[in-house]
């Protein structure tokens, strides 16, 4: 299903009770491809928002918690740039360590 066929179903969810011509929360969410509860989203979105309220939406967080402060992350960098030899190479660096290989002795 294409992007713009969610975008009509949002837009049939904006035209009021009933959705496209009568259409039932069903209706629209197959015709979208989605699940009843992103329809009943969409309604929410309008009765609150109004139209406006079925643009598409950023997927990115608002927030993450863990993310270090701007102060921590700039004297990071710099500590990088002074001291080169303290961040390992990348050609140096392996993922996966080599592991002796496996033999199977053959008992249960």
């Amino acid at each position: 299903m294409g992007a713009g066929c969610v975008v009509g179903c949002r837009a049939a969810v904006g035209r009021g009770p009933g959705g496209a011509g009568g259409a039932s929360v069903v209706e629209v969410a197959v015709r979208a491809g989605v699940s009843r509860q992103s329809v009943h989203t969409w309604i929410g979105w309008y009765l609150s928002e109004g139209i406006a309220g079925l643009a598409d939406r950023s997927h990115r967080p608002k927030e993450c918690p863990h993310q270090v402060t701007s102060v921590v992350e700039i004297a990071v960098a710099e500590m990088r740039r002074e001291h080169p030899r303290w961040v390992r190479s990348g050609a140096r660096r392996r993922r996966h360590p080599r592991r002796a290989p496996h033999h199977h002795t053959g008992r249960a």
